[in-house]
């Protein structure tokens, strides 16, 4: 059982989530591996991956920090399986790292046999940053490659517990610039590698300080890894410290200006190494927590302590742009690049759209899609489909008097509209003369129909109000390509450990899944000010009971009314025997402004599941 349906027991609408205490034991299988324990395992699938057809291909990849450590060694493992249709003489498996061939074999483990391919990687191959793995297979399951031509019946699997197995060497001694290691380790399977320690859990600054910090950590890590923090265990071998200076024994000797950051990384007793994240205030403490967030910014980190005198390359001030009537978004506008649907026949592609934060859309709303088609396709034939959240919304014949450029508008069908996101699949089949097919080659470059990036989302302002759900927990942005500048995490008084780790955990998905760091605040007591009730997204995080919730009866549908107990207030048919140790997630309009409350009722006996469940969403 997935640890989705352990915690996930039943969604009661789509604006709640009810996670309960799990009994059973998860599946923590990992990379297995007879190796000694000073190497280091990497996971390189999170699923078995299948190649089908006569000619595939699947490409991965990790990161190395070749400034914080060496490789003196590294292994790759492949476990792996074929079609038992496959005829291995006729049949290859070539596995490239940085587009340097490592080797190539038969593909000879039919099914349902399993083959172990271990294979050892030329540290020249290696290179610092992102490195690529690819597979490639060219099956065949007859002597005439024609016959075999889109056979999906060929297909060799590549199993989840296939993977690398590094030998390191961590450097001596380590500089700030070496951030985020070791704190934060990307090779590994669990990133975080320290107890983040706050001085005051009482204080905004600090608190604003530690979110925007682990959401900043969706400019380092992986976006596939588990994420599970550390929160105030300073007898961890590594440890960030995040406070005002003067409530930093060590270090408030340090006399800077209330304008400045301050930066200082120390070895410590258990051989490892304290990072100190500081300033006089929140100014300092923010300029801090700001500049170990751009990777840039932190290489030139040569001298320690650093201080910090600006907020450079940072993108948290950006204001945020609300949509307006007709308002045009180019794909391009929100990180989409081309999208090559490459290859003989059908091909597909998807993208997703998320409804910004409090925004009433209209309709009419549509997209207008441009694309560009090999020269060599049968026009005729070919064509482009579109669809909205499975639904056909149209398509298009490649026009016989353009030039292999061509564009279609379709409308977000008006029952989709009322959803807050919307998975966009274009469907390709281009069409070829199969009496001239050359049947031994790969058609993936040059017969092909291109999505290009300047296609256009329009949005039409309107009535179809925005409702809450937790279909893209946790939602923050309020246009479709900024944050919002107001992120807001509401605690009661002293949040414990427990409280912290799920906020941490919060920040980070909300940066990762909405792919921007957030500019946080925080609030600490149970009378949010008038100030702090305009944030368009509000985190209302608890374990007990608070009279916060009353003023929130009219817009919840569950509300804690003990620290065990939940109350029904606005729902039929929710069976109250079954909210007994009882966390939970709910969406829900903001009676202040224009926006989305979450409220995360951890209770004591279900809540690690509740963070696992956040950290593995």
């Amino acid at each position: 059982m997935s640890l989705f349906y352990k915690i996930l027991f039943f969604i009661l609408f789509p604006c709640i989530l009810i996670a309960q205490t799990d009994t059973t034991n998860s599946d923590t299988s990992s990379v297995s591996n007879n190796f000694s324990p000073d190497l280091i395992p990497v996971k390189l699938l999170q699923s078995d991956a299948v190649l089908k057809n006569t000619s595939s291909g699947l490409v991965t990849g990790f990161n190395l920090d070749s400034v914080s450590y060496t490789i003196s060694k590294s292994t790759l493992i492949i476990n792996f399986q074929n079609s038992s249709v496959t005829i291995p003489q006729l049949s290859y498996f070539t596995i490239l790292i940085n587009g340097n061939v490592l080797s190539t074999r038969f593909a000879d483990s039919p099914q349902p046999q399993n083959q172990s391919w271990q294979l050892d990687i030329p540290v020249t191959y290696l290179k610092n940053g992102y490195n690529t793995i690819s597979f490639i297979c060219w099956l065949r399951s007859s002597a005439d490659p024609c016959i075999d031509f889109y056979n999906s019946q060929d297909w060799l699997k590549i199993f989840s517990t296939s993977g690398l197995y590094f030998n390191r060497v961590q450097k001596q001694d380590l500089g700030i610039y070496n951030y985020p290691f070791p704190f934060f380790d990307d090779l590994v399977n669990n990133p975080v590698n320290t107890s983040i320690n706050l001085t005051n859990t009482n204080s905004p600054s600090v608190l604003s300080a530690f979110l925007k910090l682990t959401s900043s950590l969706n400019n380092y890590i992986s976006y596939d890894k588990p994420v599970k923090f550390a929160i105030n265990k300073p007898n961890l071998k590594n440890n960030i410290i995040i406070g005002e200076l003067k409530d930093i024994p060590e270090v408030n000797k340090f006399n800077i200006n209330d304008t400045l950051g301050l930066l200082i990384l120390n070895k410590n007793s258990q051989s490892g190494y304290n990072l100190v994240v500081s300033g006089n205030n929140s100014t300092g403490l923010d300029k801090s927590v700001y500049s170990l967030s751009n990777r840039n910014t932190v290489n030139e980190m040569n001298v320690n302590p650093f201080i910090v005198n600006s907020k450079t390359n940072n993108t948290f001030l950006d204001l945020p742009v609300v949509p307006k009537k007709n308002t045009i978004v180019r794909f391009s506008d929100i990180g989409i690049k081309d999208i090559n649907l490459g290859g003989l026949f059908e091909t597909r592609a998807g993208i997703r759209l998320t409804k910004p934060v409090g925004f009433d859309i209209g309709f009419g709303s549509k997209l207008k899609i441009k694309f560009t088609y090999s020269g060599n396709l049968n026009k005729k034939s070919s064509m482009l489909s579109v669809l909205v959240n499975t639904k056909f919304v149209g398509s298009k014949n490649f026009d016989l008097t353009k030039d292999s450029k061509d564009s279609i508008e379709v409308f977000i069908p008006n029952e989709e509209l009322k959803k807050n996101s919307w998975q966009i699949e274009f469907i390709a089949y281009n069409d070829f003369d199969i009496t001239n097919l050359e049947c031994n080659k790969r058609f993936s470059d040059d017969i092909s129909t291109v999505i290009e990036d300047d296609s256009e989302f329009e949005i039409k302002d309107g009535n179809v109000e925005y409702q809450p759900d937790l279909s893209s927990f946790p939602m923050i942005l309020n246009s479709l390509n900024k944050s919002y500048a107001d992120v807001l995490f509401w605690f009661p008084n002293d949040p414990d450990e427990k409280l912290l780790n799920i906020a941490a955990s919060v920040s980070y998905q909300a940066a990762r899944k909405n792919g921007t760091s957030l500019n946080v605040n925080t609030f600490t007591g149970e009378t949010l000010p008038d100030d702090l009730k305009n944030s368009k997204v509000i985190f209302l995080i608890s374990d007990k009971y608070s009279p916060v919730y009353t003023q929130f009866k009219e817009n919840m549908n569950l509300i804690p009314v003990s620290d065990t107990s939940i109350s029904v207030q606005n729902a039929e048919n929710i069976a109250t025997t079954n909210l007994k140790n009882t966390s939970i997630i709910e969406a829900f309009n903001s009676p202040f402004t224009n926006g989305i409350i979450y409220s995360i009722f951890a209770e004591k006996n279900s809540s690690e599941n509740l963070n696992n469940f956040i950290n593995s969403n």
